[in-house]
């Protein structure tokens, strides 16, 4: 591995230059001349962490991402059940955290150091500053994001984990990208579903009325689908979907859905089973508040 170059910074209060390391090769960082980039990198904060140490956690609020000088990092998710599911491995020259800072939502992924690590911290307002100065920096920095977005959502979703990487391609490119605000109703009780939906960055909220009040029944995450029922019935919801906050998600529509479930008859089965396992989740509420279906 090439070893980090280093940069003579100099502090406003005071003449003595430090010496920061960078890494040689940033290709997020490719389109900015020499001068640009050393100037770029004396605004940003540096960061050590010891092997093991946890950089970022999951569902904490994101407001800069890093750039790796040296080592290397983990990037993990826990399920539902407890296991751990690895999402990627990254060294030298590449960066993390970018997606709750594009976002606004919160961090959707654990982030651990390896081995000694040292990073480079680029803030929101450093990046509102590129953006204006370099915006195909920016605009490279999108598309990473959205690369990383359905990686992760087709490691994770159990919507596509049992195909291989070919099939998980040709199935998620049928879906088509959707943002959802805070407070966004995109599936509202009593209305048809307009497609099958995948969180793929953030979360939604389920709940329906019961005597007049919103009774919560699931809060769903990253790689988690809904819509399903009112598709598979062809009849209305019988609860709401909602987003609290910012959140990114991929929905396929209903035309799409049917034309699916018929090329990939074990999508039907994995839903139908989904469905059946979110009843039983369910029916203590239910019970209680003598309440509909889920959506």
């Amino acid at each position: 591995m090439t070893d980090p170059i280093r940069i003579e910074e100099k502090h406003a209060t005071g003449n003595l230059p430090e010496a920061r390391k960078v890494p040689v090769k940033v290709p997020l960082f490719d389109d900015l001349s020499q001068p640009a980039f050393v100037a770029l990198v004396n605004q940003l904060s540096y960061r050590r962490f010891a092997a093991g140490q946890q950089i970022l956690r999951e569902g904490e609020p994101g407001r800069s991402f890093f750039v790796i000088v040296e080592g290397r990092v983990r990037i993990w998710k826990q399920l539902e059940d407890g296991k751990d599911i690895l999402l990627a491995r990254l060294d030298e020259g590449a960066f993390f955290g970018e997606m709750a800072l594009l976002s606004g939502a919160p961090r959707t992924a654990n982030v651990s150091a390896e081995k000694d690590t040292e990073l480079l911290e680029l803030s929101d307002v450093v990046l509102q500053k590129l953006a204006r100065e370099h915006p195909g920096v920016v605009s490279s920095l999108k598309n990473f994001y959205r690369q990383r977005l359905l990686s992760n959502v087709m490691a994770i979703s159990p919507l596509f984990r049992d195909f291989d990487p070919a099939g998980r391609r040709q199935i998620i490119e049928k879906f088509r990208l959707r943002q959802a605000s805070g407070g966004e109703v995109l599936i509202a009780e009593g209305k048809y579903s307009d497609g099958l939906y995948v969180v793929l960055h953030g979360g939604v909220t389920v709940s329906t009325s019961a005597k007049g009040a919103p009774v919560e029944l699931a809060r769903l995450r990253e790689g988690d689908i809904f819509g399903e029922m009112s598709l598979l019935t062809r009849k209305p919801a019988g609860a709401s979907v909602t987003a609290p906050s910012n959140a990114l998600l991929l929905r396929l529509p209903r035309e799409s859905f049917q034309e699916l479930v018929v090329t990939h008859p074990q999508i039907l089965e994995l839903i139908s089973e989904l469905t059946e396992k979110r009843a039983a989740a369910t029916r203590a509420v239910i019970e209680e508040q003598g309440i509909g279906s889920f959506v």
